[in-house]
Formats: C-alpha cells, sequence, structure tokens
C-alpha cells in the first residue's frame, strides 16, 4: 500500500514539533540543569571608572613658510606649545562623558566632548578650528585695520582701477 506524500510531510511536520516543544519543556527530564553562573565572557568587560592622559610637547618650524602653515597656523619660524587630553569616564549604570582635546596651542586646534546614557540619550560638543590663510602680503589703504572704524588716508585719491591710485603703495 502506498502512502500519500502529503501524509508523510504531516508525519514529519507533527514529529517535528513534538522535538521542539520538549527540549522547550526541558527535554525528557533526565538532563542536569545548565548552571550559568560561572561563565565569563573575556570580550565582554565593562570598564567602569575614570581613564584617560594628558599629553604636551613642543614644536618647531624651521623656515618661514606661508604655505606650510596655510592650513595648520605654522607659518613663523618659531617654537609651538602643542597639548591634548584624552578623559573618560563610565559607570554601572551606562552613563559616561568623554573629551578629546587635539592641538591645544596651535590654531589647527579641536576640543570634542559627548555625554549621556548609553542606549537612552547622547548629547555632545564639537569645537574645530583650521585656519586658512590666503595671503601673507596684503595690505589695504585703509587707516584702523583691525579696529571698529576705517579710514582713507587724507591724501588717498580715487580712481576707477589701480593704476590711476597714485597714493597707493
Amino acid at each position: 500500500m502506498k502512502t500519500p506524500i502529503n501524509s508523510i510531510l504531516l508525519i514529519v511536520l507533527l514529529s517535528a514539533a513534538s522535538i521542539v516543544m520538549a527540549a522547550e519543556k526541558g527535554g525528557s527530564g533526565s538532563e542536569l540543569p545548565v548552571d550559568i553562573s560561572k561563565w565569563e565572557c573575556k570580550f565582554c568587560a565593562f570598564e567602569v571608572g575614570h581613564s584617560g592622559y594628558v599629553d604636551a610637547g613642543v614644536g618647531y618650524v624651521s623656515d618661514d613658510s606661508f604655505k606650510f602653515g596655510e592650513y595648520t597656523g605654522l607659518t613663523r619660524k618659531d617654537s609651538y606649545l602643542i597639548g591634548g587630553a584624552l578623559y573618560g569616564y563610565r559607570d554601572k549604570d551606562a552613563r559616561y562623558l568623554e573629551l578629546d582635546a587635539r592641538n591645544l596651542g596651535l590654531d589647527s586646534r579641536s576640543i570634542e566632548v559627548e555625554g549621556g546614557k548609553q542606549g537612552t540619550y547622547e548629547l555632545f560638543l564639537d569645537y574645530y578650528e583650521l585656519p586658512h590663510f590666503i595671503s601673507d602680503s596684503a595690505v589695504t589703504p585703509f587707516v584702523g585695520s583691525g579696529g571698529d572704524n576705517l579710514t582713507l588716508r587724507s591724501n588717498w585719491v580715487p580712481a576707477g582701477a589701480t593704476s590711476g591710485m597714485t597714493a597707493l603703495n
């Protein structure tokens, strides 16, 4: 007698379901319960407390170079104090604070502060300073450069082109 394929499929599915249900209930009851209290994950370490470092140093530029300092601020032959810091704090309730300060003492400095409670909220403040010097030889015809009021010299000659501005050096 031939058994239809649908009946075989139904028997296999019911057998699989009964095995799964028995496993969820703890099997046949003859197995010992698994003691997981002493299990330890080597890769799940959660650092709690404070950590960080502070560094300081001196940099030296050997020649005046406007192009070298275009984005760094290191345009003059001089010594420069350079500092930085990295600080971190985490507690067992997942609250944290992180501070990263780089290139302190230079015009290309940055400071990042981040804190919050992991998985709940995050606050951050970032400050980046990157100079971009366009010219080291530009001049202005105005008197009072760097102040609040700019005025032209009394001998100023207005013209439609720089060739007609005879008081322009």
